[in-house]
Order: structure tokens, then C-alpha cells, then sequence
């Protein structure tokens, strides 16, 4: 994917307090220079993927726009709208860009933290979804980081514990919450908070999430250790999964492990088509 559409733009929806005009998203996004990443007070390149040519390009970025006046730090995924399917899908609003919007509009509405929506802009065959930007590393990225303490280590596992079981109070869940998709808020302190919010859904599967924390690592070689496993799930208990599961913990454990070990025996081979570390 290239760099955001930076002319010809169309405001398609807006957050309260976001509703600049096109013109002002064109010149804010025109002032970036998008083929100089990460360089000083350049844009982010937060996601490669794989093209069907085999080349490798940006589809998630992140950068610094001027916005009546002010500055602000924004994630910008961006979606080819090629085929005749994502056309029709742009007019339903039934896009990534609009998933995305409503899982974390149900997720905000739920208590869960998650990265606000603020604008969707469209160009040609482009939709760009303008997203709050959440300071912090991810889960995955803390996993890969070998120099993490110990102790950090067993205070984001007891925080994605905590977070599966607020989803699980909540009656939401994510079919998608992978290390990648989780951002650490304060190394934990203040919680893990949910930055895709695309596959959110109604409905209650703690086993899916334990699931999706497991496999991208596994696809890495960075399984985590069996305690920093045991402590997420101990969290998990702690956290609301004592309400209506099995008759005890015990039970509970036990059900989990079974259901995650089938979901990972069905998945085949787990390695990620698309590095999920590469920045680039």
C-alpha cells in the first residue's frame, strides 16, 4: 500500500471534535513527508505486508498532523478499495475502517480501552481510517525484547488477565487479540489497552483469547514461560471468570487448556505470512 491519498479527499465520517474539512486533512497529510520513514519528525511505518507482486509496503502508519492549529499524533491504516466486493463493502460502510469504528465504539462503551476512531477519509480507490495513537510498546514487541525484567514480565501478564476478564464481564470479546494488536499502557500499571478493534464482537470466549495470545508467539518461537502462562489465567479468574464458568477454578483451567489446544491443533502451522516486528 502507499503512503495516505493526499489530494482529492473525502471526508466519509467523523468523531465529536474532528470535523475538519477535506482541504485540511489534504494540506495537514501533504505536509508529511511519507517517503522518509523514521526519520527525525517523519512518519511511522508501524505495519509491512506483503503485496500479491511480493513486494512489501507500509499499511499502518504513524504521524504527527497540524489540525486547526494544533498538533496531533494519529495511526493511519490505510485500505485499497481494488475489487468490485470492497466497493460494494465502502458503500454498506461495512469496510475495515467501519469494523473497526464500532468494535471500539462497543469496547469504549464497555469500559475497555482501546484506540478512539476519529475520521475516515476516502481518495480514489483509498479509505484511510484516522485512529488515536496509544503511546507504548506492544505486548508482542515486549515479548521479543529480551532484556524485559521479570518483574514487568509478570505484571502485563497479570494485566492481560485482568483484560480477557473485563472482556469477559463485558459479554465482548476480540477474535483477533493478538500481542501485536495489544499495547502495554504504563508497562501495565494502567492496564493493556485493545489498538484493532475490527473483529470486537458480542458474546463471551475466553478460551478464543488465550487462543490469539498464544499463536502469533508461537509462529515466532516466543512462546512465554508456563508461570507467565499460569499468572494470566490466574488474573483471568481473579478478574471474571469466576462468574457463571465451571463450578471451580480448577474445572475452569482445565476447559480453557482443552479449548485452546484444539483451537491450536485446527490452526496448522502458526507462523505469520507478515513479520509482525518489522517496521522497516
Amino acid at each position: 500500500m502507499p503512503p495516505p491519498p493526499t489530494s482529492n479527499l473525502r471526508v466519509v465520517k467523523y468523531a465529536q471534535g474532528w470535523g475538519y474539512a477535506a482541504s485540511e486533512w489534504e494540506r495537514a497529510l501533504g505536509a508529511i513527508d511519507w517517503s522518509k520513514p523514521h526519520t527525525e519528525g517523519g512518519p511511522e511505518r508501524l505495519k509491512i505486508k506483503t503485496l500479491p507482486d511480493g513486494t512489501k509496503d507500509a499499511t499502518v502508519w504513524r504521524a504527527t498532523l497540524t489540525l486547526g492549529r494544533r498538533e496531533h499524533e494519529v495511526v493511519l491504516k490505510v485500505e485499497r478499495l481494488g475489487s468490485l466486493r470492497k466497493k460494494i463493502q465502502a458503500w454498506l460502510h461495512r469496510t475495515k475502517a467501519f469494523r473497526q469504528w464500532r468494535g471500539a465504539r462497543l469496547l469504549t462503551r464497555s469500559g475497555l480501552r482501546t484506540a478512539s476512531a476519529h475520521a475516515v477519509l476516502r481518495s480514489g480507490g483509498f479509505e484511510t481510517l484516522v485512529l488515536e495513537s496509544i503511546p507504548g510498546r506492544t505486548v508482542l514487541e515486549l515479548m521479543a525484547d529480551p532484556t524485559v525484567p521479570v518483574r514487568l514480565e509478570h505484571r502485563v501478564a497479570s494485566a492481560l488477565g485482568a483484560l480477557i476478564g473485563e472482556c469477559h464481564r463485558a459479554g465482548v470479546y476480540s477474535a483477533d487479540m493478538k500481542p501485536s494488536n495489544l499495547i502495554d499502557i504504563d508497562e501495565g500499571r494502567r492496564g493493556i489497552a485493545i489498538i484493532d478493534s475490527t473483529d470486537v464482537r458480542r458474546g463471551v470466549d475466553p478460551a478464543r483469547q488465550l487462543f490469539d495470545l498464544l499463536v502469533e508467539p508461537a509462529g515466532l518461537g516466543l512462546v512465554p514461560r508456563s508461570t507467565l502462562r499460569h499468572r494470566v489465567v490466574g488474573s483471568l479468574w481473579a478478574n471474571g471468570l469466576d462468574r457463571g464458568w465451571g463450578p471451580d477454578r480448577k474445572h475452569a483451567e482445565r476447559d480453557l487448556a482443552r479449548g485452546v489446544k484444539r483451537r491450536l491443533r485446527a490452526h496448522g502451522d502458526p507462523t505469520p505470512k507478515d513479520d509482525p516486528l518489522a517496521r522497516g
